[in-house]
């Protein structure tokens, strides 16, 4: 459950300091327009290694396992939203059927971290 919360947090965090800066900041005499949401949750996906790193330095194997597991849920998922179904927001899901996915999705993480607990 933390490298979802993590990723969710990281994602929310640098969502809302783009949408913050859009408009707000001049680089070289032009306006900032953003960054594309592709990106910001591509990099709250990365930025899962943080408790990786943290679980590798205090020998949690089963945490660092875990972690491992979501991460590779969420690249996938990241990768079959935005990139296969070339879907430009994750905050305006427009059909239930991809709202269910979503559902399915986060379910589908937190009974594989409750399977890898049980198993070790």
């Amino acid at each position: 459950m933390v490298s979802v919360f993590f990723t969710i947090t990281i994602f929310y965090f640098f969502y809302t300091i783009n949408n913050n800066l859009t408009g707000d900041l001049k680089i070289n005499g032009k306006e900032f327009q953003g960054v594309s949401e592709r990106f910001i949750a591509t990099l709250a996906v990365f930025f899962n290694i943080l408790p990786f790193i943290i679980y590798m330095r205090v020998r949690k194997d089963h945490s660092m396992r875990g972690v491992g597991i979501v991460t590779v849920i969420l690249a996938l998922f990241l990768l079959v939203y935005y990139y296969i179904l070339d879907n430009n927001s994750l905050m305006l899901i427009k059909t239930t059927f991809s709202k269910e996915i979503f559902c399915a999705i986060i379910l589908l993480q937190a009974r594989l971290q409750e399977i890898c607990m049980a198993l070790y």
